[in-house]
């Protein structure tokens, strides 16, 4: 392909005027970075590129007397065209990638490709942390099938435990299936979570993965299924205490909530814990009817009624993670913490909140939640005044409230608000220093003596990038800001968690670190101008 230009193009103020043609600023911008020159494609003659014109005139043109215009076809134009072909083949031969879809071959633009990528890596991260998740909740309930023979939860269940394992001849699974699983599914994020992912070897590591897991449910599918049916039978056809029955289905409740509704552990014992407490006051209050003469049913009835309607609380608040009342609840929440941080926050602390909310610290903070909201309903309830849904929200927002403002998570994201601008400074000018004195050293020595080049340097070198850091400081904040934020995860313990995230993308954001650059260039070149005139 042949490149040439309609009109002349440079920043002469000498007639005849360039005519200085966007798509001709642009193709004399592409020749000069070809050529070495550090110019940004923006259309427009700036100084940045006037300069460059200049040099390349003098070097590559091996012109005495530059006038730093180049006509199309000139001397300037033939000696950089080479340069400009050669790299325009170069880019044409990576312009587009071969895919097969359904069997066929197609080719997509590089766009398409990165996109694609990025969707493909989306989806393979979100399923792989799914079937770790999937493969912790099996590893929970081997572990709390182990605390309950153990004796850990009390011998009584141990005993029962005991019994119905050898009632059927079964044991205890072991969790390193389960553990496999989770290991293998964590490295299936290691590999994808790449710039260049080797998809052959994802692949590879989501076939193991899903067999792992496969196995580590099939081994508790096959326990949790004779110990059901010898737990019934031993409900059925022992005497055993009604404590001892009401903790066997406590821990069945559990396995089943969290096996076939994938509710979080903590809030699956929760509900199972408070349903059981109610039934277990039903059965008791029935055998004081059995046993006294003088039982009052009214009393009786209001107890009942009472235990229930805190059972329906606990699962209310607890049970229901993911619904419309955690909804309400962690809205409210972020709403006030989103008071708490500083303008530029305010807007990713509601989402920040409900990731927190999600994660294994706002389970456990849900679950106590759960608990205080229950004791605050005990003695209305006791009085026979049901409270509505609206009563259990606002407490739970209240019991919420001042835990999870001192959790480690909304402490670190508060940290960062409050400290990342200073840090932004720094990085800043740390990330662009270095290159910015070179590209002075670089750009400035084709126009200006070497010796005032490395006198402005070393004089006023840190005050010319402290000077441009201070004025990208606010471009510099937001974009760390939005990586630091917009990657949270909710599972963030230290300040440094976010302050790694947005120093990362700060020092390698391309635009930013030519928009440094430039700044440093035309404030060197002004205050050259001033150190030299006269001489």
């Amino acid at each position: 392909m042949a490149y040439s230009l309609s009109g002349a193009v440079g920043a002469s103020k000498k007639p005849p005027k360039p005519a200085n043609k966007k798509k001709d600023v642009e193709l004399v911008q592409l020749m000069l970075l070809a050529n070495g020159y550090p110019v940004e494609i923006t259309g427009s003659v700036d100084s940045g590129t006037a300069s460059c014109i200049t040099a390349f005139q003098r070097k590559g043109g091996k012109r005495k007397d530059p006038d730093g215009v180049i006509q199309p076809g000139d001397a300037t134009w033939k000696a950089g065209l080479p340069k400009l072909t050669r790299r325009a083949k170069e880019l044409e031969s990576f312009e587009a990638y071969e895919i097969v879809e359904n069997g066929k071959t197609k080719r997509i633009t590089v766009q398409d490709y990165v996109r694609l990528e990025e969707d493909t890596r989306t989806r393979i991260i979100a399923r792989a942390k799914s079937m770790s998740f999937d493969a912790n909740r099996i590893d929970e309930l081997i572990r709390e099938m182990h605390r309950a023979a153990d004796g850990s939860e009390g011998y009584v269940n141990a005993f029962v435990s005991l019994g119905i394992r050898l009632s059927q001849n079964i044991e205890i699974p072991s969790s390193s299936a389960a553990l496999d699983a989770r290991a293998a599914a964590d490295l299936i994020v290691a590999y994808a979570d790449r710039s260049k992912p080797d998809w052959a070897k994802v692949n590879a590591q989501h076939k193991k993965t899903v067999d792992l897991l496969n196995k580590a449910k099939k081994e508790w599918a096959a326990y949790e299924k004779k110990f059901v049916s010898g737990a019934e039978s031993g409900l059925m056809g022992a005497t055993i205490t009604r404590e001892v029955s009401f903790g066997v289905l406590e821990v069945l409740a559990t396995g089943y909530l969290v096996t076939t509704r994938g509710m979080p552990l903590a809030q699956a014992n929760a509900m199972a814990a408070a349903g059981c407490e109610a039934l277990k006051t039903g059965a008791g209050e029935v055998g004081e009817y059995a046993a006294n003469d003088t039982f009052d049913p009214k009393g009786s009835a209001r107890k009942i009624i009472g235990n229930t309607a805190i059972a329906g609380a606990a699962a209310l608040v607890g049970g229901k993670l993911g619904g419309p009342v955690l909804k309400k609840i962690a809205g409210a929440v972020g709403e006030q913490f989103a008071r708490r941080v500083s303008a530029r926050a305010a807007n990713y602390a509601w989402p920040f909140i409900e990731k927190v909310i999600d994660s294994q610290v706002g389970q456990t903070l849900i679950e106590n939640a759960t608990k205080e909201t229950i004791k605050l309903f005990q003695k209305p309830i006791s009085e026979g005044k049901a409270p509505s849904e609206q009563d259990i929200v606002n407490a739970a927002i209240a019991a919420l409230t001042g835990s999870i403002f001192k959790c480690a998570p909304v402490k670190a994201f508060e940290g960062f608000d409050a400290n990342w601008p200073k840090k932004a400074l720094f990085e800043l000018s740390d990330s662009y220093a270095r290159p910015s004195v070179k590209a002075i050293r670089l750009q400035m020595v084709k126009h200006f003596p070497n010796d005032a080049v490395e006198a402005l340097i070393s004089k006023g070198g840190k005050d010319i990038i402290n000077e441009v850091s201070t004025k990208l400081l606010e471009t510099a904040t937001t974009l760390g800001m939005q990586a630091a934020y917009g990657n949270a995860t909710g599972g963030e313990t230290k300040e440094a968690d976010f302050t790694k995230r947005a120093a990362a993308a700060v020092a390698s954001d391309a635009k930013l670190g030519r928009t440094f650059e430039t700044a440093v260039l035309e404030e060197a070149e002004k205050r050259l101008k001033k150190a030299t005139k006269g001489r």
